[in-house]
């Protein structure tokens, strides 16, 4: 395959070093170590069928091209490039997770599933960041995805935003246990990212977990216990991407019903967030916060500073507003000289768990 960034390159190029594309598929010798793309690519049976050929390249990230040698290479974000930004004193350390009455283990799983309590407890309410504020004024609440995939810029939305916002870890990330266990040393409460497929793949992809329409019910379920099972000590999920996925009622009902009975919370993003996620968990009682605005969609200072001017004017129909953002250089400077002007515009920055059910769904904003 031509011009594509497997996940271990991916994961190469995010911890530093440049990952190679354009190159011809190579086969592999006999007796060498299967990659990571070649073992995932086979996660039938237990995992959840048969991934696409094509599921094992983050082609969101890296790009697809057909063509010899027209693959994008993504510069690694070094530390040097965040250095400058200030440091936030970060806030009380968040509880030691795991809970040990909210996980089960299960068969052919390496990682322990959240589960609700025997006692009533739920991930939703005890891993989530502790908010008193109340429900007067105006509130925004702001979630970095992708945490994991980058070190010098998950380390630096670690340490230099406020505690309030909230960190969501991606699970092809490696070592997400000591980044959960970073982010809330902080103050940060944790969401994990539940990819879905897009109606844009191969030129968007989800990855080889991504929950799929070419999968029955039962496949789609062991692929959210394969997510789910990456680490223990989050809150909720937020969906990423899902335009085919999410047009199903019949696959996004089981699979939201499942998220409910084991105690979490539903954050849905981009195309999710006006799609069939918010009707099915209101109505089955899913948890549920819905995004607003995507800040970086345009990942320039003036294209976030007009989102967040966007965000701002949501005030002025709705008390409560939610921005999802990636944790590029650019984004985290101006959140971080953003957030430090909200006392005086009289608006909260709180943890996206504050907000959940409290969104007028209903109702757009201009």
């Amino acid at each position: 395959m031509k011009g594509v960034m497997t996940p271990s390159a991916l994961r190469k190029s995010a911890f530093g070093t440049t990952p190679q594309t354009g190159a011809k598929s190579a086969t592999p010798k006999p007796g060498a170590k299967p990659t990571l793309a070649r073992t995932v690519g086979d996660i039938g049976g237990r995992f959840g069928g048969r991934a696409n050929p094509l599921g094992g390249s983050l082609n969101a990230i890296g790009g697809a091209a057909q063509d010899e040698g027209a693959g994008i290479v993504i510069p690694s974000v070094t530390s040097v490039t965040l250095r400058k930004l200030p440091d936030n004193p970060g806030a009380k350390p968040l509880g030691a997770t795991p809970d040990a009455r909210l996980i089960e283990k299960k068969k052919g799983l390496t990682g322990a599933l959240p589960i609700t309590g025997k006692d009533g407890a739920t991930s939703w309410q005890e891993y989530a960041r502790p908010y008193d504020g109340g429900d007067s004024g105006k509130r925004v609440a702001i979630v970095i995805m992708g945490l994991g995939l980058s070190r010098a810029s998950s380390m630096a939305a670690i340490g230099k935003l406020p505690p309030q916002v909230s960190l969501a870890l991606d699970p092809y990330a490696l070592n997400l246990s000591d980044w959960l266990v970073r982010a809330r040393l902080v103050g940060h409460e944790v969401l994990l990212t539940l990819p879905m497929e897009s109606e844009r793949f191969p030129v968007q992809d989800a990855g080889p977990y991504a929950l799929n329409t070419a999968l029955n019910e039962e496949d789609n379920i062991k692929r959210l216990e394969l997510v789910l099972s990456q680490v223990t000590g989050y809150f909720g999920v937020a969906t990423v991407m899902g335009s085919r996925f999410g047009t199903s009622e019949a696959l996004m009902t089981p699979i939201l019903t499942n998220l409910m009975e084991r105690g979490l919370m539903l954050l849905t993003t981009g195309s999710q967030s006006s799609m069939l996620g918010p009707k099915i968990a209101r109505k089955i009682g899913l948890p549920l916060v819905v995004g607003d605005v995507v800040l970086d969609g345009e990942p320039s200072p003036a294209g976030i500073k007009a989102q967040l001017l966007r965000l701002e004017g949501i005030h002025r129909d709705k008390k409560v507003a939610v921005a999802i953002a990636q944790p590029y250089p650019a984004t985290l400077a101006t959140l971080i000289a953003w957030t430090k002007t909200l006392e005086a515009k009289k608006i909260k920055l709180v943890p996206v768990s504050a907000l959940t059910n409290k969104q007028n769904i209903g109702k757009k904003p201009n």
